[in-house]
Protein backbone atom coordinates (compact mmCIF):
# COMPACT_ATOMS: atom_id res chain seq x y z
CA UNK A 1 0.00 0.00 0.00
CA UNK A 2 2.72 2.14 1.09
CA UNK A 3 4.90 1.64 -2.32
CA UNK A 4 1.50 1.78 -4.36
CA UNK A 5 1.26 5.89 -2.50
CA UNK A 6 4.83 6.23 -3.38
CA UNK A 7 4.04 5.40 -6.93
CA UNK A 8 1.72 7.82 -7.51
CA UNK A 9 3.25 10.33 -6.31
CA UNK A 10 5.88 9.94 -8.66
CA UNK A 11 3.84 9.56 -11.47
CA UNK A 12 1.99 12.72 -10.57
CA UNK A 13 5.09 14.64 -9.95
CA UNK A 14 6.99 13.23 -12.90
CA UNK A 15 5.94 15.99 -15.40
CA UNK A 16 6.45 18.56 -13.01
CA UNK A 17 9.91 17.81 -12.27
CA UNK A 18 11.05 17.03 -16.15
CA UNK A 19 9.42 19.86 -17.52
CA UNK A 20 11.22 22.03 -14.71
CA UNK A 21 14.35 20.46 -16.35
CA UNK A 22 13.70 21.28 -19.82
CA UNK A 23 15.37 23.92 -21.71
CA UNK A 24 12.20 26.05 -22.54
CA UNK A 25 11.39 29.71 -23.27
CA UNK A 26 10.99 31.62 -20.13
CA UNK A 27 9.15 34.38 -21.54
CA UNK A 28 7.50 35.28 -25.01
CA UNK A 29 10.04 34.85 -27.97
CA UNK A 30 10.65 38.11 -30.01
CA UNK A 31 11.56 38.57 -34.13
CA UNK A 32 14.68 40.34 -34.42
CA UNK A 33 12.28 43.48 -35.49
CA UNK A 34 10.37 43.33 -32.27
CA UNK A 35 14.05 43.34 -30.25
CA UNK A 36 14.26 46.16 -32.08
CA UNK A 37 11.45 48.20 -31.77
CA UNK A 38 11.51 47.30 -28.02
CA UNK A 39 15.79 48.36 -27.47
CA UNK A 40 14.72 51.67 -29.82
CA UNK A 41 14.00 53.64 -26.91
CA UNK A 42 17.20 53.38 -24.81
CA UNK A 43 19.54 52.88 -27.91
CA UNK A 44 21.58 55.63 -29.05
CA UNK A 45 20.34 57.61 -31.95
CA UNK A 46 22.86 59.83 -32.12
CA UNK A 47 26.84 60.40 -31.60
CA UNK A 48 28.05 63.53 -31.17
CA UNK A 49 32.27 64.42 -30.60
CA UNK A 50 32.63 66.70 -28.13
CA UNK A 51 34.82 69.35 -29.83
CA UNK A 52 35.85 71.63 -26.29
CA UNK A 53 36.43 68.34 -24.54
CA UNK A 54 38.74 66.43 -27.34
CA UNK A 55 42.49 68.12 -26.68
CA UNK A 56 46.28 67.10 -27.02
CA UNK A 57 46.98 65.35 -24.01
CA UNK A 58 49.98 63.17 -22.67
CA UNK A 59 49.74 59.68 -22.24
CA UNK A 60 52.61 59.25 -19.96
CA UNK A 61 52.16 62.18 -17.59
CA UNK A 62 55.04 64.23 -19.05
CA UNK A 63 54.33 67.83 -20.42
CA UNK A 64 54.38 66.32 -24.22
CA UNK A 65 51.34 65.53 -25.60
CA UNK A 66 51.52 62.63 -27.34
CA UNK A 67 47.86 62.25 -28.88
CA UNK A 68 44.35 63.39 -28.90
CA UNK A 69 41.74 62.19 -25.90
CA UNK A 70 38.93 62.28 -28.08
CA UNK A 71 35.27 62.56 -26.49
CA UNK A 72 32.12 61.25 -27.54
CA UNK A 73 28.65 61.33 -26.16
CA UNK A 74 25.97 58.64 -27.32
CA UNK A 75 22.12 59.64 -26.94
CA UNK A 76 19.22 57.86 -26.98
CA UNK A 77 15.58 59.07 -28.48
CA UNK A 78 15.00 61.21 -25.16
CA UNK A 79 18.65 63.21 -25.44
CA UNK A 80 19.89 61.22 -22.56
CA UNK A 81 23.22 59.61 -22.64
CA UNK A 82 23.57 56.36 -23.15
CA UNK A 83 26.46 53.69 -23.47
CA UNK A 84 27.16 51.93 -26.80
CA UNK A 85 28.21 48.66 -28.13
CA UNK A 86 29.77 48.16 -31.71
CA UNK A 87 32.61 49.72 -33.87
CA UNK A 88 34.20 53.16 -34.26
CA UNK A 89 36.38 54.96 -36.63
CA UNK A 90 38.12 57.64 -35.83
CA UNK A 91 39.54 59.79 -38.97
CA UNK A 92 41.64 62.86 -38.36
CA UNK A 93 41.77 65.39 -41.17
CA UNK A 94 43.35 69.07 -42.25
CA UNK A 95 41.19 71.65 -41.71
CA UNK A 96 39.93 73.68 -45.12
CA UNK A 97 38.72 76.84 -43.64
CA UNK A 98 35.92 78.45 -45.85
CA UNK A 99 35.17 75.25 -47.62
CA UNK A 100 31.83 73.63 -47.63
CA UNK A 101 33.08 70.25 -46.50
CA UNK A 102 35.99 71.19 -43.88
CA UNK A 103 38.05 68.36 -44.10
CA UNK A 104 41.08 68.62 -46.08
CA UNK A 105 43.80 65.33 -46.85
CA UNK A 106 43.24 62.81 -44.14
CA UNK A 107 45.56 62.45 -41.94
CA UNK A 108 45.44 59.35 -39.42
CA UNK A 109 42.60 56.78 -39.02
CA UNK A 110 42.41 54.93 -35.72
CA UNK A 111 39.85 51.47 -35.64
CA UNK A 112 38.32 50.94 -31.90
CA UNK A 113 35.84 48.32 -30.56
CA UNK A 114 33.19 48.43 -27.82
CA UNK A 115 32.50 44.51 -27.59
CA UNK A 116 32.92 43.56 -24.19
CA UNK A 117 32.98 44.81 -20.38
CA UNK A 118 36.93 45.36 -20.58
CA UNK A 119 36.45 47.81 -23.62
CA UNK A 120 33.58 49.69 -22.04
CA UNK A 121 35.60 49.99 -18.31
CA UNK A 122 38.82 51.21 -20.64
CA UNK A 123 36.74 54.11 -22.46
CA UNK A 124 33.77 54.86 -20.36
CA UNK A 125 33.33 57.80 -17.92
CA UNK A 126 31.22 57.13 -14.81
CA UNK A 127 30.86 61.04 -14.12
CA UNK A 128 30.31 62.74 -17.22
CA UNK A 129 28.58 59.63 -18.97
CA UNK A 130 30.97 60.21 -21.97
CA UNK A 131 33.25 57.68 -23.72
CA UNK A 132 37.12 59.23 -23.78
CA UNK A 133 39.36 57.72 -26.26
CA UNK A 134 42.87 58.17 -26.08
CA UNK A 135 43.87 58.89 -29.87
CA UNK A 136 48.00 58.19 -30.49
CA UNK A 137 49.06 60.83 -33.22
CA UNK A 138 51.71 60.29 -35.46
CA UNK A 139 52.82 63.53 -35.16
CA UNK A 140 56.00 63.07 -37.77
CA UNK A 141 52.40 62.96 -40.35
CA UNK A 142 51.01 66.70 -38.58
CA UNK A 143 50.79 69.45 -41.22
CA UNK A 144 51.24 72.64 -39.79
CA UNK A 145 48.02 74.40 -38.94
CA UNK A 146 46.09 74.89 -35.85
CA UNK A 147 43.04 73.41 -36.47
CA UNK A 148 42.12 69.90 -37.71
CA UNK A 149 38.97 67.96 -38.39
CA UNK A 150 38.10 64.71 -36.47
CA UNK A 151 35.62 62.67 -37.70
CA UNK A 152 33.46 59.63 -35.63
CA UNK A 153 31.63 57.38 -37.62
CA UNK A 154 29.69 54.21 -35.15
CA UNK A 155 28.31 50.98 -36.07
CA UNK A 156 26.25 49.33 -33.87
CA UNK A 157 25.44 45.94 -33.93
CA UNK A 158 21.98 46.45 -35.93
CA UNK A 159 24.59 47.74 -39.07
CA UNK A 160 23.03 51.00 -38.23
CA UNK A 161 25.75 53.93 -38.80
CA UNK A 162 25.99 57.12 -37.23
CA UNK A 163 28.78 59.89 -37.42
CA UNK A 164 29.64 63.59 -36.05
CA UNK A 165 32.66 65.57 -37.07
CA UNK A 166 34.21 68.53 -34.71
CA UNK A 167 37.13 70.86 -35.85
CA UNK A 168 39.37 70.36 -33.38
CA UNK A 169 41.86 73.27 -32.01
CA UNK A 170 45.12 71.55 -31.67
CA UNK A 171 47.31 74.58 -31.21
CA UNK A 172 48.78 73.05 -28.12
CA UNK A 173 49.61 70.06 -29.51
CA UNK A 174 51.67 72.15 -32.41
CA UNK A 175 53.21 74.51 -29.66
CA UNK A 176 54.35 71.79 -27.69
CA UNK A 177 56.38 69.60 -30.28
CA UNK A 178 58.10 72.81 -31.62
CA UNK A 179 59.12 73.28 -27.88
CA UNK A 180 60.29 69.50 -27.87
CA UNK A 181 62.36 70.22 -31.56
CA UNK A 182 64.06 73.09 -29.43
CA UNK A 183 65.10 71.88 -27.10
CA UNK A 184 66.06 68.72 -28.62
CA UNK A 185 68.87 70.99 -30.80
CA UNK A 186 69.85 72.74 -28.50
CA UNK A 187 71.26 69.57 -26.65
Amino acid sequence: MRAAKIVQKVILLAPIVLSAGCAGPQGPEYTVEERRQLLAPIMADKIELVGPLTQPVSFDDDAIPDGLEAVLVARDKQGEPTKISGRLVFELYAHRPAAADPKGAQIQTWELALASDKDQETYWNHTTLMYEFKLQVNLAAMPKGRKFVLLARYGDPWNQHMEDQAIIDLSGLASEIRAQVRGAGAE
